[in-house]
C-alpha cells in the first residue's frame, strides 16, 4: 500500500523541514543584523539585507514542498504547511514595506516573521509522532 510508504518516509520529511526551517530563521535573523548594521553606517548592510529579503521569498517556496509532504502523505500535522502558505504573501508585502521605506510597517512585520518561523523552528525540533495504532 504506497500510503503506508509514505507513513513511513514522516521522519524524512520531517527533518527536511527541519533544516529549510533552521535556515529560514538563520536568514530573518541575519536580516535584523544587516539592519542594525545598516542603522550603524554601513551601506554594504542594505545591499545584503535588500539580496537576502528576496532569498527568504525563495526559502518560503522551498519549505511548502516539505511541509506538504510532511503533512500529505506522511500523515504530519497540516499547520505547517498552512503557516508556510501564509508566510509566502506576507515575506512579499515584508519586501515592498523595505522597498517603499514604510519602516512603520517593516520592523513590525519583519518581527513577526521572526517569532513565527523560530517558532515552527522549535516545534520541528520537538515535534514527536502520535503512535499509530495498527488495525
Amino acid at each position: 500500500m504506497p500510503t503506508r510508504r509514505f507513513e513511513r518516509a514522516q521522519p524524512v520529511f520531517r527533518w527536511i523541514l527541519v533544516a529549510i526551517l533552521g535556515l529560514h530563521a538563520a536568514a530573518a535573523f541575519t536580516q535584523a543584523i544587516l539592519a542594525g548594521a545598516y542603522l550603524s553606517g554601513s551601506l554594504d548592510a542594505m545591499t545584503m539585507h535588500r539580496l537576502l529579503g528576496g532569498m527568504l521569498t525563495l526559502i518560503t517556496m522551498a519549505q511548502a514542498v516539505p511541509a506538504l509532504l510532511f503533512w500529505y502523505p506522511g500523515r504530519g500535522p497540516w499547520w505547517p504547511l498552512a503557516v508556510t502558505v501564509v508566510l509566502f504573501p506576507v515575506e512579499g508585502m515584508q519586501v515592498g514595506f523595505g522597498y517603499a521605506r514604510d519602516l512603520g510597517l517593516h520592523i513590525p512585520l519583519g518581527v513577526a516573521i521572526i517569532v513565527t518561523v523560530t517558532t515552527m523552528f522549535i516545534w520541528s525540533l520537538r515535534y514527536q509522532p502520535e503512535p499509530r495504532t495498527r488495525p
